[in-house]
């Protein structure tokens, strides 16, 4: 088997392994959960900040036609998450359902795990140049994040129970909090670059960037972990089944045929930015689906087993047919 096919199978057991972890000390202390947001909060902070900062500093922009791969890239973001969202949208009115659980649905198709935790280190360890790829990884998790607070902070509100705080200000304050960290660390990354600041090769000697994106993924997946109820899983099953459908079916096909209609219209972004998006496509649900629901009062148990089960699917079923079929067609 190919090492680096080795490397990421690795990260997403220890990924899992950690989850399993923080419920486990949960279950047998649940006075940790208040924690779990602690740990979210410094996992931003001091570990998802820096490889924002090195991913944007290494963004190949010397030419016009990366710089169009990297605008291309990141408002592609927007369309695959509008897109899905809309689909799941329709369909939940068909099925019966709480309106907060159709928010919950909504917002698991629109986010998708394209960061730290599995999108960016995937394309890390299947795509060649590697630190290339990865840096594409994080811009297009960074676009994803500033659209969420864009466009899917209004939808979450419309779906929550009626609140008199200012939408406007909450988005404000999302940009302006510590939380925003990787958002500005990408900045100055983005200046580093520009103004032709060399990367200091001692992150690549040490391989730090393998370093921080298994302690980011530990500190992401045992937070959630500590919070994480089992609940009735029999009774989100047609959920989960809707969700993997939307996930793994309908995103990558909309993947496929953005990458299709780029092309006709003469805008084909290069190879790396290409395989990028589409490979993408195909991650589970993001932890931001927990979050999100967390902080508008949505069903925030149904957002956490979705997201469980949905990685779980994507583990025994998705990831075997991508290692197995990526190398043959790309």
């Amino acid at each position: 088997m190919d090492p680096n096919t080795v490397k990421f199978l690795i990260f997403v057991a220890f990924s899992l392994a950690t989850f399993a972890a923080g419920y486990a000390w949960r279950r047998k202390r649940p006075d940790v959960e208040k924690f779990s947001r602690a740990v979210h909060l410094h996992t931003v902070i001091w570990l998802w900040s820096p490889v924002t900062l090195y991913a944007f500093w290494t963004l190949p922009l010397r030419n016009a036609t990366e710089t169009r791969d990297l605008v291309t890239l990141m408002l592609a973001q927007p369309l695959l998450m509008i897109l899905p969202a809309a689909f799941m949208a329709l369909i939940v009115r068909l099925m019966k359902t709480s309106r907060d659980q159709r928010g919950v649905l909504t917002l698991a198709a629109a986010l998708s795990n394209h960061g730290f935790t599995l999108g960016a280190y995937l394309c890390y360890v299947m795509l060649s140049p590697s630190e290339t790829a990865m840096a594409y990884g994080i811009a297009y998790v960074t676009a994803m994040q500033i659209f969420m607070v864009l466009i899917f902070y209004p939808v979450a509100r419309h779906y929550g129970p009626e609140d008199s705080s200012s939408i406007a200000k909450l988005m404000i304050g999302s940009f302006l909090t510590v939380r925003a960290m990787p958002l500005y660390l990408g900045v100055v990354g983005l200046v580093l670059n520009l103004t032709d600041v060399p990367v200091p090769t001692q992150i690549n000697d040490w391989r730090l960037i393998d370093v921080l994106f298994f302690v980011a993924a530990a500190g992401a997946n045992a937070g959630v972990g500590m919070r994480f109820r089992f609940g009735d899983t029999l009774n989100t099953l047609r959920f989960n089944a809707v969700l993997a459908g939307v996930q793994f079916v309908l995103h990558p096909l909309l993947a496929v045929g953005l990458m299709a209609l780029l092309v006709a219209v003469g805008l084909h972004p290069t190879d790396l930015p290409r395989h990028v998006i589409i490979l993408e496509a195909f991650c589970p649900t993001a932890l931001n689906t927990v979050m999100v629901s967390n902080l508008f009062h949505l069903d925030a148990r149904l957002a956490s087993a979705l997201w469980l089960w949905n990685m779980v699917i994507f583990c025994v079923v998705v990831l075997p047919l991508v290692l197995w079929i990526w190398p043959m067609v790309m």
